[in-house]
C-alpha cells in the first residue's frame, strides 16, 4: 500500500515535472513570439514612418509640380481630376511648340509625354534667345546704318545750304546786272523809238504815194472785174437764148407757196443754191421763158426749188415745164477740199462724208488748185494753207452744214 502510494506520488511528481517543463517551454515560446511580434510591430511602425515621410515628400513634390505647372496660387481642391487632363496639357504644349517651329520654318513634332515637350522647350527657348539676339544685332546694325545715313544727309544738307547761299549771291549779282542792262535797254529803246518816229515822218510821203498808187490799181482791177462779169453775162445770155438745152423738168409746183420739185438730185451733181431758168416749148419748137427757180434742198432723186421770178401771172410755172442753166453741167465732176482740224458734227465721221460724196460722183482733193469748186470749212479753218489758197484763187467756201445738206444729212 505504501509502495503503491509512493509510485503514485512518483508519477505525480514526474507529471508535475513534465508539466513544469511544458509550462517553462510555453513561457519561453510565448516570450519569444511576443518579442517577435514587438519586433515586427516596431518594423511595421518604422515602415509606416518611412512611408509617411515618402508620402510627405511625394506630396511636397506634387505641390512643387503644381506650382511649376499652374502657379503658386494653385489649390489641390481646384486641380482637375479628369484622367485625360495630362493629355490636354501635353497637346497644348505640343501645339505651342509646333507654332514656334512653324515660325522657325521647321516641320512639326509630336510627343508622348510632357517630359519630351519640356526637353524641346529648352532647346527652342535657346534658339529663340539666339534669334532675339540676332534680331537685336540686325537692329543695332540698322540703327548704325541709319546714323551713318543721317550723318551723310546732314553733311549733304550742309553742302546744299552752302551751295544755295552761293547761288543766292550769284542771283543777287545777276539781278544787279539785269537791272543795269534793263536800264540801258530802256534808254536804247527810247532812242530807237525816236529814230523810228523820225524815219516814219521821213517816209510818210512815200507811204501816201504808195497808198494812192495802190488805190488806183484797185480801181483798175475792180473796173476790169466788172468788165469781165459783163462779158461773161453777155456770153451766158447769148448761149441761153440760142443754144441752151433743157437740164431737167418741173415735177410738181405749189402755186400758193411757190415751192416745187425738179427731177434732178445728188447723182446729177446738182449744187444747192443754183438758179435755173424755166421755159416751155411752143409751136415750132421755140422756147418761151416763164421765170426762174432756185434750188433749196438737194435730194437723191428729186430736189426742192423755190420760185424766185415769174414773168406772167397768167402763164405761171407749172409741172412739166423745163429748167436750164448755163452754169450747170451734170457730167462735170465737182471737186471739194477740206480745211480745218475736225468736223463740228458728232453724228457723222469724215470718212462717211467722203464715201457719200464719192458715191454722188464728187471728187475730194487734198490741195486747192484752179480746178477746185468748193472749200469745206471745218473747225479752225481760218489759219490753214487751204483756206489761204482758196481766197487767192476765188474758190467758193461753204460751211459744214451746207456739205451735210448736199449729201442728205
Amino acid at each position: 500500500m505504501a509502495q503503491r502510494d509512493g509510485s503514485i506520488y512518483l508519477y505525480l511528481f514526474i507529471v508535475a515535472c513534465v508539466l513544469f517543463m511544458i509550462m517553462t517551454v510555453l513561457f519561453f515560446l510565448e516570450n519569444s513570439a511576443k518579442e517577435n511580434i514587438l519586433a515586427d510591430k516596431a518594423r511595421v511602425e518604422a515602415q509606416k514612418t518611412s512611408l509617411e515621410n515618402d508620402k510627405r515628400d511625394l506630396n511636397q513634390t506634387i505641390g512643387e509640380l503644381r506650382n511649376l505647372i499652374a502657379g503658386p496660387t494653385a489649390d489641390s481642391a481646384d486641380w482637375p481630376k479628369e484622367p485625360h487632363y495630362m493629355d490636354l496639357m501635353k497637346e497644348k504644349a505640343e501645339r505651342a511648340i509646333n507654332e514656334v517651329l512653324t515660325e522657325l520654318k521647321e516641320p512639326p513634332r509630336s510627343y508622348d509625354s510632357l517630359i519630351g515637350c519640356y526637353g524641346d522647350i529648352q532647346g527652342l527657348f535657346k534658339r529663340l534667345l539666339e534669334a532675339r539676339a540676332e534680331a537685336f544685332a540686325k537692329r543695332d546694325a540698322a540703327v548704325g546704318s541709319e546714323v551713318k545715313v543721317r550723318e551723310a544727309s546732314d553733311s549733304t544738307v550742309a553742302e546744299i545750304t552752302k551751295a544755295n547761299s552761293q547761288t543766292l549771291t550769284s542771283l543777287q549779282e545777276l539781278q544787279a546786272k539785269y537791272e543795269d542792262l534793263d536800264g540801258r535797254s530802256k534808254a536804247e529803246k527810247a532812242e530807237l523809238v525816236k529814230q523810228l518816229e523820225k524815219e516814219r515822218d521821213e517816209h510818210t510821203e512815200q507811204v501816201v504815194l504808195l497808198s494812192r498808187q495802190s488805190a488806183f490799181k484797185d480801181t483798175q482791177i475792180k473796173a476790169l472785174e466788172n468788165r469781165v462779169e459783163k462779158l461773161l453775162a453777155e456770153v451766158n445770155k447769148e448761149k441761153t437764148d440760142e443754144d441752151v438745152e433743157a437740164d431737167g423738168k418741173i415735177v410738181n409746183i405749189l402755186s400758193s407757196s411757190g415751192k416745187g420739185w425738179i427731177n434732178l438730185g445728188r447723182p446729177d451733181h446738182l449744187p444747192s443754191g443754183l438758179v435755173f431758168r424755166v421755159f416751155q416749148y411752143t409751136k415750132g419748137g421755140k422756147k418761151h421763158f416763164k421765170g426762174q427757180v432756185e434750188v433749196q434742198k438737194v435730194g437723191d432723186d428729186l430736189s426742192e426749188v423755190r420760185v424766185i421770178e415769174e414773168k406772167d401771172s397768167l402763164n405761171p410755172i407749172v409741172a412739166g415745164d423745163y429748167v436750164t442753166s448755163a452754169f450747170y453741167d451734170p457730167k462735170a465732176q465737182i471737186v471739194f477740199v477740206f480745211a480745218g482740224t475736225e468736223m463740228e458734227s458728232k453724228d457723222v465721221t469724215k470718212d462717211y462724208v467722203v464715201s457719200k460724196m464719192k458715191s454722188y460722183g464728187a471728187q475730194v482733193s487734198e490741195k486747192v488748185d484752179i480746178n477746185t469748186d468748193f472749200l469745206v470749212a471745218f473747225k479752225n479753218y481760218e489759219n490753214t494753207p487751204e483756206y489761204k489758197a482758196a481766197r487767192e484763187l476765188g474758190v467758193t467756201v461753204i460751211r459744214e452744214r451746207d456739205l451735210l445738206e448736199y449729201i442728205g444729212r
